[in-house]
């Protein structure tokens, strides 16, 4: 009975792990705990709405020591003239410590890149998808200075056919870059939202981008119970 309990939840966590990791990796991975350890919650508008409540409540009721939400409307990694994150992620880690990283953005990176110091990356060039895989990095490798593991959250399903292609390629990049690190884990919620067979209004809101309460919830509940 042992086993097949085992069995069931290696299969059932897979899609949440990099597809390099063994079923030893899983076995370990299924230890890590809630509970005494501190989080930090970053991203933009995504996880600055209902994911991010719900996220933290559930975190804190199963122990947590700390948790940390910061995020900025309408930010991403694409304009940091706009926001910038590389920055803004030194100042968090000079004045917390934490445990675990999640990050929920790039709703707002289909577009072209603003270099660092001027001038602009043509969107969906070569050069463009070199820089963004690098900011992407930058970030999850920025993170591991400080976190045991970091829990980045790909993007759901868009309204509208050009912007749900977009995201598809975004989410590509973040499930590439977390695949090149063992302690990065890629959680597709393009898959689990998909999973449901809720019509898509009850799971977005109005923009078609954001999670709604329930749609929020039913993203939070797999990612509580895939650390517990």
């Amino acid at each position: 009975m042992t086993s097949l309990f085992l069995a069931f939840f290696i299969f059932s966590s897979a899609r949440f792990l990099q597809p390099d990791l063994t079923w030893q990796d899983a076995l370990s991975f299924s230890k890590s705990r809630i509970k005494d350890s501190s989080y930090l919650l970053i991203g933009d508008s995504m996880i600055g709405g209902a994911v991010g409540y719900f996220l933290s409540n559930d975190l804190k009721a199963a122990g947590a020591a700390s948790v940390i939400l910061d995020y900025h409307v309408s930010s991403g990694l694409s304009r940091p003239d706009f926001y910038d994150w590389d920055r803004r992620l030194s100042e968090l880690k000079s004045m917390h410590d934490f445990d675990y990283a999640f990050v929920f953005l790039g709703a707002n990176d289909n577009q072209a890149l603003h270099r660092y110091g001027s001038g602009w990356i043509t969107y969906h060039c070569d050069e463009w998808f070199e820089e963004y895989h690098s900011r992407v990095a930058s970030m999850m490798d920025g993170l591991l200075e400080k976190a045991e593991k970091v829990y980045w959250i790909g993007l759901p399903r868009m309204a509208g056919s050009e912007f749900d292609s977009g995201t598809r390629i975004l989410n590509s990049i973040y499930e590439e870059e977390a695949s090149l690190r063992a302690r990065v884990i890629f959680i597709s919620s393009y898959d689990i939202l998909d999973e449901y067979s809720y019509s898509f209004s009850n799971l977005r809101t109005d923009d078609g981008c954001h999670l709604t309460s329930e749609g929020a919830m039913l993203l939070v509940k797999q990612i509580v119970d895939l650390m517990n």
